[in-house]
């Protein structure tokens, strides 16, 4: 069977469950791994069988490799995303693609103009839960009118995450993820965003902890969003996704509802009345989306067909995010500037 051999460009937690979900995917190989941690690139290496890289060059120049996984802080996202498609590599590039303007551009135009392929990485549109909302809202065949997200996690961003060079804060490490599942679940393009931004609990250094944004889709629906990282070690549950509210949503059209209650159940209300599916399992590359984002970034790729979302979405989401950063800095209504080829 083909495979396409991948390189992993940093060796953190996030870098870790993604290894374990290729490790699972027919005709997926991890060929080298690099941090710049040398002994975080060495035990990565270890424990997955794989080559520790010298360097990203090192990496890069290796025949074997075909794809890369950028998986670093998020000023260093746009650098290796730009070297990787340079040397004619696919990418998956963890969310977000970029932290200014300028780096998302280049991107975007480096992508646009590769023979290989660019995919952003948005594990929580892959949810079970999500996947059957966003199917049910699509099979309702009417206008969504509003939807509501909630994205809450347990303290982290007392680290690089909240840190204004190295994170950007609650904006690109949680907004990014929420304001993008509001838009896939809306089906829809984001024209204009409201937002707040809150330092609840964090001091120092660190930018804020707590954010909300109300934008508006290009056929006038609402979506609420609101991310944060307060809540308890038992209300998420991210190691294992396990019932974990980590996720929660509301989608309503005209007659009908439908709702992710947490990651493993979707409730659905219509003139049939309620009704609930349950996704049962304790596979957390599963429950959480990693593994079956992976599999259709490595099942594209065998295919030669473009992965999604890619460095389109990617620039959109990214402009999402942007626009409302600066709404809750300037404290008004802001545009999102779409993606125009």
């Amino acid at each position: 069977m083909p495979e396409i051999g991948i390189g992993l460009i940093g060796c953190g937690e996030i870098a870790d469950l993604h290894a374990q979900a290729l490790q699972g995917i027919a005709g997926a190989r991890i060929v080298a791994a690099y941090d710049l941690q040398p002994d975080r690139s060495g035990a990565f290496a270890d424990k997955f069988n794989v080559k520790s890289a010298v360097n990203v060059e090192d990496l890069l120049a290796n025949p074997e490799v075909q794809a890369v996984y950028v998986m670093t802080r998020h000023d260093s996202h746009a650098a290796y995303v730009l070297k990787a498609l340079e040397a004619g590599k696919h990418v998956f590039c963890e969310k977000p693609l970029a932290l200014t303007e300028e780096d998302a551009r280049k991107v975007y135009r480096a992508a646009r103009g590769s023979k290989t392929y660019l995919m952003v990485g948005f594990n929580h549109r892959w949810g079970p839960a999500v996947q059957s909302v966003r199917a049910y809202a699509k099979a309702q065949n009417t206008l969504i009118r509003l939807v509501q997200v909630t994205f809450a996690t347990a303290p982290f961003l007392e680290n690089w995450g909240g840190l204004p060079i190295e994170g950007g804060g609650v904006f690109p490490c949680l907004g990014s993820h929420a304001l993008d599942l509001a838009c896939y679940l809306a089906d829809d393009e984001p024209v204009r965003v409201t937002a707040l931004g809150a330092r609840l609990r964090l001091t120092g250094p660190y930018l804020d902890d707590t954010g909300a944004a109300l934008i508006q889709t290009r056929s006038g629906a609402l979506c609420s969003v609101t991310f944060h990282d307060h809540a308890p070690a038992s209300y998420v549950n991210y190691a294992t996704g396990m019932t974990s509210h980590l996720v929660r949503a509301e989608v309503f059209g005209d007659g009908w509802a439908a709702v992710v209650d947490d990651i493993q159940k979707a409730r659905y209300f219509d003139s049939r009345g309620c009704r609930e599916d349950l996704f049962p399992g304790d596979d957390p590359l599963t429950i959480l989306g990693i593994a079956q984002e992976d599999a259709h970034f490595v099942n594209c790729l065998l295919a030669g067909q473009a992965p999604s979302p890619d460095f389109r979405e990617g620039l959109r989401a990214f402009r999402v995010v942007k626009a409302a950063l600066d709404s809750a800095r300037e404290e008004r209504t802001l545009p999102v500037e779409g993606v125009v080829e």
